[in-house]
C-alpha cells in the first residue's frame, strides 16, 4: 500500500474531504485504485463540490465492482449514479443507470437492501404530489427489503 493511499484513507477517516481527495487522487494516478477506495475518492468529490468527478469516478468503482464480481457494491453505484443524476435534472441518463442497476440484479434468489435502494424511483414517480410518502405497495416492498437486509448482517 502506498503512502499516499494510507493517507488518503486517513484523511477519509476522520472526515477530512479535501485531503482524502488529494492524497487518492494522487495514489490513484500512481495505480489504479480498488473498487472500495475508489468509492471514497468519489465521495470525498462530491463532499468538496466535485460532482462532475464524483459521477466519473463513480463510474469507475461501479466497472471496478463489475470486474470483480461485486455485483450488490455495483448495483449501489449504480443506484447512487442515478440518483444524483436525476437530482441534477438529467433524467435520461438516470434512468439508464436506474435500469442498469435493476438488470443486475435480476436473478438475485434473495431480497436485499439494493431492491429497496431500487424502488426510490418508483417511488417519486407514483406519490401524489406533495405527500412525502410512497404509495403503500412501495412502503411494503421497502419493509421486505429492509427486513431481509437486516437478517444477513
Amino acid at each position: 500500500m502506498t503512502g499516499e493511499l494510507q493517507r488518503g484513507r486517513a484523511h477519509y477517516e476522520r472526515q477530512e474531504w479535501t485531503g482524502a481527495f488529494r492524497a487518492l487522487s494522487r495514489a490513484d494516478r500512481a495505480a489504479p485504485l480498488a473498487a472500495g477506495d475508489l468509492e471514497w475518492l468519489a465521495m470525498s468529490a462530491y463532499l468538496i463540490g466535485r460532482d462532475d468527478d464524483y459521477l466519473r469516478i463513480l463510474e469507475r468503482a461501479h466497472q471496478a465492482h463489475l470486474d470483480s464480481g461485486e455485483r450488490r457494491c455495483a448495483v449501489r453505484c449504480a443506484f447512487w449514479l442515478g440518483f444524483r443524476l436525476f437530482l441534477r435534472g438529467e433524467v435520461g441518463r438516470a434512468t439508464g443507470w436506474f435500469a442498469r442497476a435493476q438488470r443486475l440484479l435480476e436473478g438475485e434468489s434473495r431480497e436485499c437492501a439494493e431492491q429497496g435502494y431500487l424502488l426510490t424511483p418508483s417511488w417519486n414517480s407514483r406519490s401524489p404530489p406533495g405527500s412525502g410518502r410512497p404509495p403503500t405497495h412501495v412502503r411494503r416492498e421497502l419493509r421486505i427489503s429492509a427486513s431481509a437486509a437486516a437478517t444477513r448482517t
